[in-house]
C-alpha cells in the first residue's frame, strides 16, 4: 500500500475517517458507530502512542463495545487483513513501548471520556 502525501491536516483526517467508515461497514451492522469512532480518533490522536491506522481499529473497537455492539480484537485483526492487506492488532501494546497502554494513560483516558463518558469508559476499558 502506497503512503499518501497529505496536502493538509483536513486531508490527513479525511483519509483516516474514511478508513474508519470501511472498518465499520465490514465489522458492525449498527449505524452511528463510525461517527463515535471518528470522534474518538480525533480526540485521542495526540494522546495515543499508536500509528493513525492502528488507532482507527482501536477506536472502532471502543466505539462498538461502548454502544453495545461487542467486537473482539481478533475479529478486527481479520477485518484489517481484508481492508488494509496487513495484520493490525487493535488494543495491544507494542513490546518496545514504555508506559501504560494509550487508553489507560491519563491523556488517553481523558480523550476517550470526552467522547463516550466515564461510565461507558469503565464498562469497556479493562487493564
Amino acid at each position: 500500500m502506497e503512503k499518501p502525501k497529505w496536502d493538509s491536516l483536513d486531508s490527513f483526517e479525511e483519509h483516516y475517517h474514511n478508513l474508519i467508515d470501511k472498518i465499520c461497514a465490514k465489522a458492525v451492522a449498527e449505524e452511528g458507530i463510525a461517527e463515535v469512532a471518528k470522534a474518538l480518533w480525533s480526540a485521542s490522536r495526540v494522546a495515543a502512542n499508536r500509528s493513525p491506522r492502528t488507532l482507527c481499529f482501536d477506536c472502532v473497537y471502543i466505539a462498538a463495545n461502548a454502544t453495545g455492539n461487542p467486537l473482539s480484537s481478533y475479529f478486527l485483526e481479520h477485518i484489517a487483513e481484508k481492508i488494509v492487506g496487513t495484520r493490525v492488532r487493535p488494543m495491544r501494546k507494542h513490546r518496545g513501548t514504555k508506559g501504560p497502554k494509550w487508553y489507560l494513560s491519563e491523556n488517553g483516558k481523558a480523550a476517550i471520556i470526552s467522547v463516550i463518558g466515564e461510565d461507558l469508559y469503565d464498562s469497556v476499558i479493562r487493564e
